[in-house]
C-alpha cells in the first residue's frame, strides 16, 4: 500500500511509493546536511505509524525522506514529533535545517515496513526514550518546568463572575444586670455591614460596624474599603483601598490605605507551590504500579514499557515517606522507598511569590473611620524557588527618613526538615540596627522539633516602630506626658529585642500518647522580659474518647502558672461532651459542657450548654438554627450574679441574576440557579439543596472558588408540563463572586397525560410507541396505559399512530377540546385498531 506523499516542486498532489529501506544499524550515517526547504523544497513528506521497541504508540508521524543518492536515503523528523512518539532527540543527529536524521540517532535501530507503511525503532538505552509521566494529581494544579499543569477540563471550566451586590449583615443585641428580672431592655445593639459589587472588572468592598445604646444611635466606625481585581491566569490581584501588606516569617505586617499588587496563591486552593517530590525508573514489560505515601495508597495505574517518571505525588506537609511497588505480569515486584520532607515555607523552582504597596499607614483600626498617617509608605517583598531544596526571600521598607531592607532563604535538610536564615537592617533618622533570625523545624521517627532564634542589634526599627504616634501612647499612662516617657514608649514598640523558641513534638512508642514541650523567653526594649515554658500530652481512647492535659509556667513571674487537663467523648449526630479541670493563681474551676454544633445544612441545629464551677462561676445556654435565609442565634449566660441575654441574626441579601435573594451569609462565593420554572428541586453535587421560588431561581451561596461545582436539576419530580433540554451544569465562580447557571427549562403547557385504551377498554400494553404522521415517536405507553404526549407544534384536533407492543396499529385521535397541562388527571382515549 503506497503512503500518501506531497512533492514539494509539484504542481499537483502525487502519490508515491517509498522504497524500502532497512536499517538494522545504530549509528551515525554520513553528515546529511542540506535543506530540503529551500526554494523549490525537494523531498518527500510521509505520514507513517511508529511503534518504539514493539509497542504501538497510536500516532501518525510526519516525516520527511530525502535522497543524497540511491543507496543512501534517509527520514527527517522534527525535534518536537520525535519526542511526541516516544524518542529523545540529541545535538547529534540535528540538521542545520532543524529536523533530525533518524539514522544518526545514537544506541537506536530502525526499520521501515513499506507494506504497513510503518517505521518500528528500537532501543536498549532508556536515555534515548521520553519518560512516561504518570500524573497522581487529579483535581489539583502543580508547578512544573516553570508553569501551572492545568487539568484538561479547566478549558472548559473557567471562573467567571457575573454582574451583582450582596450585603452581608449580622445583626447582634445584648443586655445584662445583676437583677433577672432587668436585663430584657436589650440596651446593647450592634451591627455589621459588608457590602459588595462584583463583577468581571473586580470587585468592590466596604465593612461598617453600626452600634446602639438604649435604643438610639451612638456611633459607627468604618473598617476596611477597597477594590479588588483577581487574575486568575497570572496568579496576582490588584487591590485598592485598605489592605495589610505582606511580609515573611521575620516582618512584622501593617495596616496601609493605598495601592497593592501581589501574587496571590489563595484565590486557587487547588495550586500546588511547594516542591512536590520526582520519582522515576523503568519498566522491561508492561506493568502495574501502586503508589504509598506513608503507608496509604495514593494511586494505582499501568505502566507502559519504558522509562516512567511521576512529578506529582500528593504529600502532606512535614516527614513523609513514598514506595512505589512495581508489578509485572507474573507477579514480580520491584519496590522503592524514599523518604522526602514538605514544607509551604518551599517555592518551586522557577516559582516566584511577590508583594509591592505604597501607601499610607493606618492607625486606630476598629476604633476610627479616617485615622491615616501624613506620611508615604512602600514596601515590598520577594520570594523565589531557585530550586527545589532553595528558595530565597527578600522584603523592604520605606517612609519619611526610615529605610529598612533585608534577605533570608529557606532550605532542605534532606529529608530531616526544613531550615531558615535571614538578616535586615535598618536607618532611622541616623539610627541604624541590624536583625538577624534562624529557625530550623524537624521531623523523625514521628518526633517533630522547631527552633528559632531572633536578635536585634544597635537602633533597629520597622516600618510599624518607625511610624508610631506619640499620641497613641498617651492612653497608656496618665498626664503629664513627658518626652522621656513617650520615648519610653516608643522604645517598647520596637521589634523585640531576643527571642528563643524550641518546641519538641514526642509520641511514644508504647502508648499512643503524644507528647508536647516547648520553651519561650523573650527580651523586650523598654525592660520587660518573659521566659515561659509548657508541656502537653493527648490521648485518645478508641474512636470516641479524647484525653488531653497541659500545664505552663512563667519562669520570670511566680503568679503566671496553670494546669489544664480534660476528656470529650464524641456521640452520634455531632454530639460532644467534654468535663475538664482548670487550676491557676485564681483558684481551681471545673467545667463540663455538651453542645451540637450546627453545620451548613440547611435546617441544622445546633446547641451548648456549659456548667462552671469553683474559683469561676458560670453558667450558659447557646442554641442556634440556620433557616435558608440567615441563621439565628441566642444564649442566656449567669456570670457569679451577673445575668446576661444576647441573640443573633446573620446572613446576606443577594441582587443578581434578576432577582433579589435572601440567604445565609455569604463569605466566598455563590451561584445563582434560573430554571425558569417554579418547584423544581436543585442539587448541589448530586444532594438535593432546594427546590426554585416561584421566579424559577435559587441560590446556592457556599460555593468554593475556583473549584468547579455541579449544579443539577431533578428531572424526575418536574412539573409534568416543564420540558428540560438540559439537567446538570459545572460552574466554576471566581473569588468572592457570584455565577448565575441557567438550564433551559420550558412551561408551554400543551401537553396531555392520557390513558390509551382498545376498543374494549382494556389498556394498552406496556412499551406500545406512539408516532405522529411522519412517523416521528412522541412517547411510549407505561404501566395501566398511560402516555405522556408533548403536543408543543401540533395543531388540535391531531391525529398519531400507536405501534402496539404484541403487534398490530391502532389510531389515536385527539380532540381539540382535550385538557392541556398534564397536571389535572389523565384522560382517557381509545385507541382504533386499522
Amino acid at each position: 500500500m503506497p503512503v500518501y506523499a506531497e512533492q514539494a516542486d509539484a504542481e499537483e498532489e502525487v502519490y508515491t511509493s517509498i522504497p524500502s529501506l532497512d536499517y538494522s544499524r545504530a549509528a551515525a550515517g554520513p553528515n546529511r546536511t542540506g535543506s530540503m526547504f529551500n526554494a523549490g523544497r525537494p523531498g518527500v513528506l510521509a505520514y507513517l505509524g511508529t511503534f518504539v521497541n514493539d509497542s504501538e504508540n497510536e500516532m501518525i508521524a510526519e516525516f520527511y525522506l530525502k535522497n543524497d543518492g540511491p543507496d543512501a536515503p534517509c527520514f527527517l523528523i522534527s525535534p518536537k514529533e520525535l519526542r511526541e512518539i516516544g524518542l529523545v532527540g540529541t545535538a547529534a543527529a540535528l540538521n542545520a535545517d532543524g529536523y533530525i536524521d533518524i539514522a544518526r540517532l545514537p544506541n537506536v535501530t530502525f526499520a521501515y515496513d513499506e507494506e504497513a507503511q510503518t517505521i518500528r525503532f528500537f532501543t536498549a538505552d532508556n536515555s534515548a526514550l521520553v519518560p512516561n509521566i504518570i500524573s497522581m494529581s487529579a483535581g489539583q494544579r502543580y508547578f512544573s518546568n516553570g508553569r501551572f499543569v492545568m487539568d484538561e477540563e479547566d478549558g472548559d471550566n473557567l471562573p467567571r463572575t457575573d454582574t451583582g451586590g450582596l450585603v452581608n449583615y449580622t445583626l447582634y443585641a445584648d443586655s445584662g444586670s445583676r437583677h433577672f428580672s432587668n436585663m430584657w431592655g436589650l440596651p446593647g445593639l450592634a451591627s455589621q455591614f459588608e457590602g459588595r459589587l462584583f463583577s468581571k472588572y473586580g470587585t468592590i468592598t466596604s465593612n461598617e460596624i453600626v452600634r446602639f445604646a438604649e435604643g438610639a444611635y451612638r456611633d459607627s466606625v468604618r473598617l476596611d474599603t477597597n477594590y479588588n481585581y483577581w487574575d486568575e491566569k497570572r496568579l496576582t490581584s490588584i487591590t485598592a483601598g485598605d489592605f495589610i501588606n505582606r511580609g515573611l516569617n521575620w516582618t512584622r505586617p501593617v495596616r496601609m490605605g493605598g495601592f497593592q499588587w501581589r501574587r496571590n496563591f489563595a484565590i486557587r486552593s487547588d495550586l500546588v507551590t511547594m516542591p512536590l517530590p520526582s520519582f522515576s525508573g523503568s519498566a522491561a514489560v508492561p506493568s502495574s504500579m501502586d503508589v504509598y505515601i506513608n503507608n496509604l495508597r495514593r494511586s494505582s495505574t499501568e505502566v507502559p514499557v519504558g522509562p516512567w517518571r511521576i512529578n506529582d505525588v500528593p504529600v502532606v506537609t512535614g516527614a513523609n515517606e513514598a514506595r512505589v511497588v512495581v508489578k509485572d505480569a507474573l507477579g514480580r515486584e520491584t519496590v522503592t522507598e524514599v523518604p522526602f520532607y514538605a514544607s509551604l515555607d518551599m517555592l518551586a523552582k522557577g516559582l516566584s511569590d511577590f508583594s509591592v504597596e505604597g501607601g499610607f499607614l493606618r492607625y486606630n483600626f476598629g476604633t476610627r473611620s479616617h485615622d491615616y498617617s501624613h506620611d508615604f509608605a512602600a514596601s515590598g517583598t520577594v520570594r523565589y524557588g531557585l530550586a527545589d531544596h532553595l528558595t530565597v526571600e527578600g522584603h523592604g521598607e520605606y517612609t519619611r527618613d526610615f529605610y529598612n531592607g533585608g534577605a533570608g532563604a529557606v532550605f532542605n535538610l534532606g529529608a530531616l526538615g526544613v531550615a531558615s536564615v535571614s538578616g535586615a537592617g535598618s536607618t532611622w533618622r541616623g539610627k541604624s540596627g541590624t536583625q538577624a533570625a534562624v529557625a530550623v523545624e524537624m521531623e523523625r521517627w514521628g518526633m517533630r522539633f522547631y527552633a528559632r532564634s531572633e536578635r536585634t542589634f544597635g537602633r533597629y526599627y520597622d516600618l510599624a516602630s518607625a511610624t508610631t504616634r506619640r499620641s497613641n501612647f498617651r492612653a497608656f499612662r496618665p498626664p503629664p506626658y513627658g518626652d522621656d516617657d513617650w520615648e519610653y514608649r516608643y522604645e517598647n514598640n520596637r521589634p523585640i529585642k531576643s527571642l528563643d523558641q524550641v518546641s519538641l513534638g514526642v509520641p511514644l512508642q508504647f502508648d499512643p500518647t503524644t507528647l508536647n514541650i516547648s520553651y519561650t523567653a523573650g527580651d523586650y526594649y523598654g525592660g520587660y522580659k518573659t521566659q515561659f515554658v509548657s508541656f502537653s500530652a493527648s490521648r485518645s481512647f478508641g474512636r470516641r474518647i479524647y484525653g488531653y492535659a497541659s500545664a505552663y509556667k512563667d519562669l520570670k513571674e511566680d503568679r503566671h502558672y496553670g494546669v489544664y487537663a480534660g476528656l470529650s467523648v464524641t456521640f452520634n449526630n455531632n454530639v460532644q461532651a467534654s468535663g475538664n479541670v482548670l487550676h491557676d493563681r485564681h483558684g481551681t474551676s471545673y467545667q463540663t459542657e455538651i453542645s451540637r454544633y450546627d453545620t451548613q445544612e440547611i435546617g441544622s441545629a445546633g446547641w451548648r450548654l456549659r456548667a462552671v464551677e469553683g474559683a469561676r462561676e458560670e453558667h450558659s445556654a447557646y442554641g442556634s438554627y440556620r433557616a435558608r435565609m440567615a441563621r439565628l442565634a441566642g444564649s442566656v449566660e449567669q456570670v457569679r450574679n451577673y445575668s446576661r441575654v444576647t441573640a443573633e441574626v446573620e446572613g446576606a441579601i443577594v441582587v443578581a441574576g434578576g432577582g433579589i435573594f435572601g440567604s445565609n451569609r455569604i463569605e466566598d462565593s455563590f451561584a445563582i440557579v434560573d430554571v425558569g420554572a417554579p418547584n423544581v428541586p436543585v442539587l448541589r453535587e448530586n444532594r438535593p439543596y432546594g427546590k426554585t421560588g416561584r421566579s424559577g431561581r435559587l441560590i446556592v451561596p457556599d460555593l468554593p472558588s475556583y473549584q468547579p461545582a455541579k449544579i443539577s436539576i431533578d428531572a424526575e419530580h418536574m412539573p409534568l408540563n416543564a420540558f428540560a433540554t438540559e439537567v446538570d451544569k459545572r460552574v466554576t465562580p471566581a473569588y468572592r463572586g457570584g455565577v448565575v447557571t441557567r438550564f433551559t427549562v420550558e412551561d408551554t403547557g400543551r401537553n396531555a397525560l392520557l390513558t390509551v385504551v382498545d376498543a374494549s377498554g382494556a389498556p394498552l400494553e406496556l412499551g406500545s410507541l406512539v408516532e405522529d404522521e411522519k412517523g416521528s415517536q412522541l412517547a411510549t405507553i407505561g404501566y395501566d396505559g398511560q402516555a405522556f404526549l408533548p403536543l408543543a407544534g401540533y395543531t388540535l384536533p391531531a391525529q398519531f399512530m400507536v405501534k402496539r407492543a404484541y403487534g398490530g396499529l391502532c389510531r389515536l385521535v385527539l380532540p381539540r377540546n382535550i385538557a392541556l397541562g398534564g397536571l389535572s388527571g389523565a384522560t382517557q382515549i381509545h385507541c382504533t385498531d386499522l
